[in-house]
């Protein structure tokens, strides 16, 4: 998956990123989220025959898109740009590769508004798990991770009828997701509605 020196210097940075301790106890924002979002962005950046440059900063920026969560959960996305661009700096990464890897992290702030092609990516990445075959384990590490940051117990019933709410508010926005991934992502929230009992 490597498609230049500085991606293979990326990946083995976050990679370290992501072993330290704050993210190891995260149940879902943690380093297999981040591969996950990675391999959905290459097979999308395949699909789509983007060039190798655009490549490059899609995968840098799927993997560093969440490694804000080192400091918290508020603007992780802000947090996660200044750490992407701190590392980019240090290794002379040219300043246009370095604005896009910004502006493709921004982009996946919720509501996700992208502008162009690789940004559509990357959000689809970032929130392909809805149409996971295993989505319902997805949910549950992210419960309990909501759950351990705010210290709070979710009831089953709110937080099937938020993740209902959530599925209903989101599309994806690539033509290759809506193909083969909207699909198992209506048959997930057929199964959220059966669970509420609505």
């Amino acid at each position: 998956m490597h498609a230049s020196p500085v991606l293979s210097e990326v990946e083995k940075h976050v990679k370290n990123l992501l072993n330290t301790e704050e993210l190891r106890k995260r149940p879902f924002h943690n380093f297999n989220h981040t591969l996950h979002v990675v391999q959905k962005c290459d097979e999308l950046a395949t699909y789509y025959k983007v060039s190798a440059e655009d490549k490059t900063s899609l995968l840098t920026a799927a993997w560093f898109h969440d490694t804000g969560y080192l400091f918290g959960n508020i603007n992780h996305e802000d947090v996660s740009t200044k750490i992407a661009s701190d590392l980019l700096n240090n290794i002379n990464a040219n300043t246009e590769y370095i604005m896009q890897v910004q502006a493709l992290i921004l982009a996946t702030k919720l509501p996700a508004k992208p502008t162009n092609l690789l940004q559509e990516i990357l959000c689809d990445a970032d929130l392909h798990h809805l149409a996971s075959e295993d989505y319902q384990q997805w949910s549950n590490r992210l419960r309990q991770e909501m759950e351990l940051m705010t210290g709070n117990s979710i009831d089953a019933t709110t937080w099937t009828r938020e993740n209902i709410s959530f599925f209903e508010g989101h599309r994806y926005f690539t033509g290759y997701a809506i193909t083969f991934w909207e699909a198992q992502k209506q048959l997930n929230l057929q199964v959220l509605i059966a669970q509420a009992g609505e």
